[in-house]
């Protein structure tokens, strides 16, 4: 495993492609998207989710985005989130990535 990695750094360093076989080249640790979801607006401290909590919302947007996307909960390897309300938000979004079935091994942020 760690040959591997270190071959890829190095393919990264050297110029051996460059142009479209560059950048169509796949890569062990290539970043893969597969879904994005925006979670629901509302007016600051007013609006109908004042009462909802962070760790709610958190957990049924991850929920959501399993079923949605029909992954394996086991394939998440790294979870970001942004907040700025809650200076606690990546304890939450740790919690609720759990709570939701993805493996301990799952890095999670916000």
């Amino acid at each position: 495993m760690a040959t591997e990695r270190l071959n890829s750094i190095l393919s990264h360093l050297s110029p051996s492609k460059s142009g479209l076989s560059a950048i169509t080249q796949k890569n062990p640790d290539d970043v893969v998207i597969t879904l994005a979801v925006r979670t629901p607006l509302s007016k600051g401290f007013k609006g109908g989710l004042k009462d909802t909590k962070l760790d709610y919302l958190v957990y049924s947007l991850l929920k959501k985005v399993i079923d949605k996307s029909n992954i394996d909960p086991q394939m998440v390897e790294d979870i970001c989130l942004g907040n700025v309300n809650d200076g606690k938000a990546a304890y939450i979004v740790r919690a609720a990535a759990l709570a939701a079935g993805i493996p301990n091994t799952a890095a999670a942020s916000s």
